[in-house]
């Protein structure tokens, strides 16, 4: 068999976005390996996460993780302007 789990193979979690209280944008995934892309208001290129990061002028981020060997994650696109309003 190719894939544990009774033969099928895993997905990768969707992450998780969130705009902190200090300005910095966070993006976790809950599949352990996982790599996470993102991209801020559907504008430019792709970047890969590695820490959280400060953007003021993103109200969306686009987000998918994808973990070798497993399926990636859904694509979830984020509004941030719910919470810089609440703020």
């Amino acid at each position: 068999r190719l894939w544990p789990n009774g033969g099928t193979q895993s997905v990768t979690a969707v992450p998780v976005v969130r705009r902190e209280l200090n300005g910095l944008i966070t993006i976790e995934c809950a599949t352990k390996g996982a790599a996470i892309g993102y991209r801020v208001s559907g504008r430019g290129a792709w970047h890969i996460y590695t820490a959280p990061f400060r953007d003021d002028e993103a109200r969306e981020i686009e987000v998918v993780a994808h973990r070798i060997g497993y399926k990636p994650s859904e694509r979830l696109t984020v509004s941030l302007k719910e919470r810089l309003d609440s703020e």
